[in-house]
């Protein structure tokens, strides 16, 4: 029966054979020199609509275009749990069909465009490079990958997830990849990058830009606002803060109940970053 099950999709014996698969690419590729998980947002994500909108049996949703900005896809949320704020959550439970599409559309383009990678070999119809490597001809984040294994599990919420093992192609132990300067500017370049994208503030991102019209266009645009949760988590006190340094970091004030702010506009750093003091 263990031995049956092995090519059952999703069995326990499925996921034990993957521990002999991890053994044998290892040895064949060398050590595994990085470590990658994903965890993706199974409810609040246009995907779980979009695909659930495939299904000619849900005629009653309102379909979703995965074109929209963020305005309107905000706005048709707004819609979608008008009387009832738990409503995508129970089309995960009804649609777990697509709930899994979602998640594992994720994964696949995750890996195929964050590392450049060609698609994972138990794809069907088989994708993988004839010479056997998963990189493509340019680098991705970290590097030319030799190979990956991955293993999707749910957690205690039962959302999936995935855990994987990367070799970089050229490398076969810690020792060659950590001394040289390749693992150093890699590090770098990964944490550049992310520096680059995220961002705590509407007003950092604006600055970022380098056009004045960014900030112009903020000034006019309303502030983030602090929910309920946010305000009884910090209080009524830090949440008015969070307010002004929004207005001071746009060159304006708030009026009513939040105490005038010395007027600041965003500051600069070397880096591109901006002063702490001017957002939340």
């Amino acid at each position: 029966m263990e031995i049956a099950l092995r090519n059952v999709e999703g069995s326990e014996s499925e996921r034990d054979v993957l521990r002999f698969k991890f053994s044998a690419l290892r040895l064949w590729t060398g050590c595994s020199l990085f470590f990658f998980t994903l965890n993706p947002h199974d409810i609040h994500t246009p995907l779980l609509v979009y695909f659930i909108g495939e299904r000619e049996e849900e005629t009653h949703l309102e379909r979703i275009s995965l074109d929209w900005n963020d305005e309107e896809m905000a706005d048709y949320y707004d819609r979608g749990r008008a009387g009832n704020s738990l409503r995508f959550h129970e089309l995960a439970v009804s649609w777990p069909g697509a709930a899994a599409q979602c998640v594992r559309w994720t994964f696949q383009h995750t890996l195929t465009m964050l590392f450049n990678a060609a698609p994972h070999a138990n794809r069907k119809p088989f994708q993988q490079h004839i010479d056997g490597i998963a990189a493509r001809c340019e680098p991705g984040l970290v590097g030319h990958l030799m190979a990956y294994l991955g293993i999707v599990e749910p957690q205690m919420r039962l959302t999936e997830h995935i855990h994987m093992l990367l070799q970089v192609l050229g490398f076969t132990n810690p020792r060659q990849l950590f001394p040289s300067g390749n693992f150093r500017d890699l590090f770098r370049r990964v944490w550049s990058y992310f520096a680059s994208v995220c961002f705590t503030s509407q007003e950092s991102f604006a600055v970022h830009l380098g056009s004045p019209e960014a900030m112009t266009a903020l000034r006019e645009a309303p502030l983030m606002p602090v929910t309920r949760k946010q305000r009884s988590a910090m209080g009524e006190v830090r949440a008015d803060e969070c307010l002004q340094a929004q207005a001071r970091a746009r060159g304006s004030v708030l009026s009513a109940s939040c105490a005038p702010a010395r007027p600041l506009t965003g500051v600069r750093k070397e880096g591109g970053g901006v002063d702490a003091h001017a957002a939340p």
